[in-house]
């Protein structure tokens, strides 16, 4: 405690309240860690300095009379709190508050520090909200409430709502103007900082020269610390006196916070209760106006029509009478100069009589139009009257004004809702750029709109701006201070911002947090997604076992809370889980119930993706028939909904689908469907998704220096855009088109790439993959013994994971080593394992792949019957199939097969098949190994 001054007994006396009690104040109102900074050296002192001389003195003067808590002590404290706060957000440019709003604000802050400090000195006032002192404040210290630390540092009083209201009403009431987006922005800062702006106060009015003059925070200091130190023990250990303290500053945290949002609530209630007694008056004077309008207008009006009658008729006869006088002197008038002049008197008098009609008749319209406006309290009505009671006419005409005001406000609320249901379904959609026009629209007037900002970081984090999007989540976290639910959906989408660049750390963190937010306040909604965000992170890093706790516990919460599309959506990812493992069946199952649920629902994008998931389950087993199916149910619901990301996701699915079967023509079609919407959208992952796909279809037909073209593109994108999953993957990939080249060095060097990055990430399956690509290198190197190593490491991290189609993998890979060994029996051993993990999984493809190597085996043995036998089961499945370049294979097997039987007419009836199917492949390379087959045939 460097700094303190502990000699004397005034100053311990002092330091040790100020400490305390701001521990209390703090625990109270200050942000998360505030209050367990102090806890600490409060707890020191307890033990040290809070000595019998400073409890006899702090004792001695709470016993005073009058030095009990009252309200009125920290009245003005509280009060100008909150116009601290309101010159606050008044100067900070980063609130998006207008200059005339600013002035306002300030001019508001001054008002409401008043009418509390007026208000809070009426009789009523302490009737309402009686004093906590005596047996009520030991009541409220040691009372039952379960209340802990944590709990009060949440702590905020009012909601922003409440704030909001507060504020416009005073603005209203002056006839300040005031925008909606101002009032809003002030009610959130109060929200947020009031309590901080209490205990700086405080802090202030500590030394003597606060708003309080210091009595706030003796009431306080005395009353709160009688109570803490009357229960420490004289001479408890100091764990004892730390726990003691520490209780005893929690529950006295309650009589603080009690006074001041009684304080505040008291305040709100009597504004609305002034507030709705002035507008009965003004609504009551407005109706009596209104009457009185009408009542004059329709005598006016009455008045009028007799005069409209009476002159018109004296028009008419004085013309008659001019007609008759014309027609008697017709001859002199014809002699006189004088006639002209009479007809010009004559049309005059018919122009000012139609004149004056017209007028009449327009005055008359006029008054009927006021009229119908009195009787609607309009504008008109009281400018007619304003000369004789402007009074009423302000009174009246600041009424109007409010009502405008008001439904000015509800207008341009309710367009904002529909930018914000604009802004969704077009996200929905794929229609980015109308998206971020409507979200751009609502940021323009509500520059710090939580949703907004949180629905554009949605769109960077689609578009692969990882960087921005980081930044505008973390904006919504700064902003949402306080704010728990808001923090916690900040939190989760940071976290899978985090998990898409392969930063499994800091994502465990921020889905940690989204939880323990989720857990505080009891949303169990949130809880079932943050439970499935840690499921999904734990899956990449290939901890399965707790991927699937994760699952079960989203699950669980989510079917005790009903929850029906976070059910589907649990299930969904227990399905992904399985069919990692290899139990293809459980994955079916969990796939079933999810789209079950969403059927139910309606809710089609959900019934989308479990097609999508089906149609992979479908591929990976071999029923390619049933996969082409499930892929295109799922594209007709995307193209219905209009939904562009899910159609590019599907088109994807397709072209693995077509390449499977050997038609890449297709297969390249659809891949270049999904980069076409893919790059319309700016969606960068699933452009490298893409690219990468095509690297492995342009290297299948033997187009190296293309697929090479691919790859790298694919591994610029995953590098920009700091995906470091998608980066380990095309490393791989590379490697791959490497090895092929016979570039045996740059293999090497691209495979230790992706195992760095896997090993970096904790991603298992990743490591297995890459282990298992070293050990082809090796084999190709004829380093044998490296080359099992890798490839038992591999199948070791594949049983741990309960991988089976890795297992299967390894064991063929292994099945390949011992053949080369030329240890037939270990390497039929090992084929025939892979084989029956591939019968087991259904998968048809890998079963196809081994039945061929089975019958290379058998051929090496020379026991062709056999290797015929294997051959053929191989080549019915991959014409079941309808796999091309797997047809191919094993009609140049058998070719080979017969060649050595001597049945050359049937080899090369064979080796003509399968160089047909390998040119309309586009497998060059093939095509000239099947060449060399039958130039061999033809000597």
């Amino acid at each position: 405690m460097a700094g303190f001054d502990l000699t004397h007994t005034t100053t311990r006396v002092l330091t040790c309240t100020g400490l305390v009690a701001g521990g209390a104040a703090i625990a109270a109102f200050a942000p998360v860690g505030a209050a367990g900074s102090l806890a600490a050296p409060v707890a020191g002192l307890a033990s040290n300095v809070l000595a019998n001389d400073i409890q006899t003195s702090l004792l001695s003067r709470s016993a005073k009379p009058g030095e009990l808590f009252k309200n009125h002590d920290l009245t003005k404290l509280s009060g100008n709190a909150v116009r601290t706060c309101l010159e606050a957000v008044a100067s900070d440019k980063s609130s998006g508050v207008a200059a005339a709003d600013a002035k306002t604000l300030r001019k508001v802050g001054k008002a409401i520090e008043k009418r509390w400090e007026e208000l809070t000195t009426m009789p009523e006032w302490q009737d309402d909200v009686a004093p906590v002192q005596g047996e009520q404040l030991t009541k409220v210290i040691v009372g039952e409430a379960n209340i802990t630390q944590a709990g009060i540092a949440q702590a905020t009083a009012l909601e922003p709502e409440t704030w909001q209201e507060m504020v416009a009403v005073h603005a209203r009431l002056n006839s300040w103007k005031l925008t909606p987006a101002a009032a809003k922005a002030a009610g959130g800062w109060l929200h947020q900082r009031f309590a901080q702006a209490v205990w700086e106060l405080l802090k202030e009015d500590a030394t003597g020269k606060g708003p309080g003059g210091g009595k706030a925070y003796a009431a306080l200091q005395m009353t709160l610390l009688a109570e803490i130190l009357q229960r420490l023990p004289d001479h408890a250990e100091r764990d004892g006196e730390t726990k003691e303290l520490k209780k005893h500053q929690v529950k006295s945290a309650r009589a603080l916070r009690e006074v001041i949002q009684g304080q505040v609530e008291q305040f709100r209630q009597h504004l609305d209760a002034e507030g709705a007694e002035k507008h009965t008056e003004l609504l009551s004077t407005l109706a009596t106006v209104s009457q009185d309008v009408g009542t004059k207008l329709d005598s006016l009006a009455m008045s009028l029509e007799v005069v409209v009658e009476t002159t018109s008729a004296a028009r008419e006869e004085a013309r008659d009478h001019r007609a008759e006088s014309l027609a008697n002197q017709q001859e002199i008038l014809r002699l006189l100069r004088e006639d002209s002049r009479q007809r010009d008197s004559d049309e005059q008098l018919r122009t000012e009589n139609e004149n004056l009609r017209r007028e009449l008749e327009e005055a008359k319209a006029g008054l009927e139009r006021l009229a119908a406006d009195a009787e609607h309290g309009n504008q008109r009505a009281d400018e007619a009257l304003a000369s004789k009671d402007p009074a009423q006419v302000q009174a009246a005409l600041m009424a109007m004004c409010d009502e405008k005001t008001e439904q000015a406000e509800r207008t341009q609320q309710e367009v904002l809702e529909l930018h914000r249901e604009i802004a969704a379904i077009a996200y929905l959609r794929g229609d980015i750029k109308e998206a971020e026009r409507r979200i751009r629209l609502i940021l323009n007037q509500l520059p710090s709109d939580l949703d907004a900002l949180n629905r554009l970081g949605l769109i960077r984090s689609l578009q692969g701006d990882l960087n921005e999007a980081e930044c505008l989540y973390q904006q919504v976290e700064a902003l949402a201070a306080g704010d728990a639910q808001i923090l916690a959906t900040a939190y989760g989408n940071l976290g899978n911002l985090y998990l898409t660049r392969g930063d499994l750390g800091h994502a465990e963190v921020m889905y940690q947090k989204a939880l323990d937010n989720n857990e505080e306040l009891g949303c169990k909604e949130g809880m079932v997604s943050a439970y499935g965000c840690l499921g999904n992170l734990n899956l990449t890093r290939g901890d399965l076992g707790q991927a699937e706790a994760m699952y079960l516990k989203s699950l669980e919460i989510g079917e005790e809370l009903g929850c029906k599309e976070g059910v589907a959506s649990a299930y969904v990812n227990l399905g992904i889980l399985y069919g990692t493992r290899g139990d293809l069946g459980r994955a079916e199952e969990m796939y079933q119930k999810s789209l079950e649920i969403d059927e139910e629902l309606g809710r089609k994008v959900g019934m989308a993706s479990a097609y999508g998931n089906l149609g992979n389950l479908c591929r990976t087993r071999g029923d390619l028939g049933r996969a082409e199916e499930m892929y295109l149910r799922s594209l007709k619901i995307e193209e219905e909904l209009g939904r562009k990301e899910g159609m590019a996701n599907q088109y994807s699915n397709l072209g693995i689908l077509y390449k499977t079967r050997g038609d890449l023509g297709r297969a390249e079609e659809m891949y270049q469907k999904s980069l076409g919407i893919n790059v319309k959208l700016g969606r960068k992952e699933g452009m490298a998704i893409v690219y990468g796909n095509l690297g492995i279809l342009y290297k299948t037909r033997g187009d190296l220096g293309r697929a090479e073209e691919m790859h790298q593109k694919s591994l610029d994108i995953n590098e920009a855009i700091g995906n470091k999953e998608g980066m380990a993957i095309q490393y791989g990939n590379l490697g791959d088109l490497c090895l092929t080249r016979g570039d045996l060095g740059r293999a090497e060097e691209m495979y230790q790439k992706s195992l760095d990055i896997n090993e970096e990430l904790g991603r298992k399956e990743g490591i297995a993959i890459q282990y298992g690509n070293l050990g082809n290198l090796c084999r190709t190197c004829g380093d044998l013994g490296r080359a099992e190593e890798m490839y038992q490491k591999s199948l070791d991290i594949n049983e741990e994971l309960g991988r089976k189609e890795g297992m299967a993998i390894q064991y063929g890979n292994l099945g390949h080593l011992s053949r080369t060994r030329g240890d037939l029996g270990r390497a039929k051993e090992m084929y025939q394992k892979s084989l029956d993990i591939n019968e087991e999984l259904g998968r048809k493809e890998g079963m196809a792949s081994d039945y061929g190597n089975l019958g290379i085996l058998y051929l090496t043995r020379g026991d062709l019957g056999r290797a015929e036998e294997m051959y053929k089961k191989s080549l019915r499945i991959e014409v079941k199939l309808g796999r091309k370049e797997g047809i191919a294979s094993q009609c140049g097997n058998l070719g080979n097969l017969y060649k050595i039987r001597g049945d050359l007419g049937r080899a090369e009836e064979l080796y003509r098949k399968s160089l047909a199917l390998f040119s309309e492949i586009g497998m060059p390379h093939k095509v000239e190994l099947v060449q060399g087959w039958l130039e061999d045939l033809a000597q």
